[in-house]
């Protein structure tokens, strides 16, 4: 493995943030959150890996996304958009009723991001804000039942603004819908994987942690490791199809990722949790999909617990690869890693 660089030090923490939410700039710079003692994140920072620089965009904030010079957040029940370069900061659009929104994702263009609001009673209403016009609009609304009622992950198609991703939350060996995608033009949702129980009738396919692939025909997510049935891993599903194809079994997986040309992944790998001592180092693992390889560049060590987890994220050009992980000073520090040629 080449030489990891760490951001981070003794004084206070950093975190790359979820690994659905691109954070690079461009092949210098990303956005990271920052704080101090045991807190949680109270500003995002802008950083350049080669000089060191920082710079405060927001604060206070959820995960920026970062697209096209821009970077989108949310804000209690508000929107905002905010200039890199500038900092100059404005409100898109805001709740009516002043529900909190979430899981701000932007499409392949910059035009409209996808949001969730959460009501009180915890229904997920997805959203398309269209950027250029400040409007907004509903996609769907979604509740599951009891005990596991949570719409989650939410993720505009990067391709198409008319379909949002989101997942059944819960503990993944009794969820046995997990993928679903929402398409705003006639305002249905579907279940894009199924998911196999065993003759018994326990729930076999254990699934999770999913990304969009770039060109918007398809899902990346992991097969985990508790899945009763082989083989586990990393897994593709085409929307028209809803087949599903195994395209990486060689670690633990946990999250996975892709580069912007859609030809390589990142992931991270999970503990054994029934050992005895399950360890305190993910593997952070590069897939090379046109080879067929899956090389290592990374080992970093976590918590198992927010935000010490890797969530491994390319730079635009995927030369670059970056993780969160704990340092020498118990610290939540960010890797920036070599990828494999």
């Amino acid at each position: 493995m080449d030489q990891i660089k760490y951001i981070g030090g003794a004084d206070c923490n950093y975190d790359a943030g979820y690994y659905t939410f691109n954070k690079w700039v461009d092949n210098r710079r990303l956005v990271l959150a920052k704080w101090e003692g045991g807190g949680a994140p109270h500003a995002h920072v802008l950083y350049d890996i080669d000089t060191g620089a920082e710079r405060v965009l927001c604060e206070g904030a959820g995960f920026p996304v970062v697209n096209g010079g821009r970077f989108y957040y949310t804000k209690g029940p508000s929107l905002f958009v905010g200039d890199i370069d500038s900092g100059a900061v404005s409100e898109v659009w805001r709740h009516g009723d002043g529900f909190p929104l979430a899981y701000a994702h932007v499409t392949n263009d910059g035009r409209y991001v996808g949001l969730r609001a959460t009501p009180p009673d915890g229904t997920a209403i997805l959203l398309v804000c269209d950027t250029h016009t400040g409007d907004c609009r509903e996609i769907c609304r979604k509740r599951f039942r009891a005990p596991y009622p949570t719409a989650d992950h939410v993720m505009i198609c990067p391709a198409d603004p008319n379909l949002m991703f989101f997942a059944h939350e819960g503990d993944t060996e009794y969820i046995s819908n997990r993928l679903w995608v929402a398409d705003g033009r006639d305002g249905t949702a579907r279940c894009i994987a199924r998911q196999r129980l065993t003759p018994d009738g326990d729930l076999a396919d254990c699934f999770g942690h999913e990304m969009w692939a770039p060109d918007g025909k398809g899902m990346y997510f992991v097969k985990y490791p508790v899945s009763l049935t082989q083989p586990k891993g990393i897994c593709y599903v085409e929307l028209a199809t809803r087949e599903i194809k195994l395209v990486a079994s060689g670690f633990r997986y946990w999250h996975v990722g892709v580069s912007a040309d859609g030809k390589k992944l990142v992931a991270d790998t999970h503990p054994d949790w029934e050992t005895l001592s399950p360890g305190d180092v993910s593997e952070v693992v590069c897939v090379d999909l046109e080879r067929g390889s899956e090389t290592p560049v990374a080992r970093a060590k976590s918590t198992w617990k927010h935000p010490c987890h890797p969530h491994p994220q390319f730079s635009p050009d995927a030369g670059l690869i970056c993780f969160t992980a704990l340092n020498e000073h118990g610290k939540v520090c960010v890797g920036i890693a070599k990828s494999p040629a």
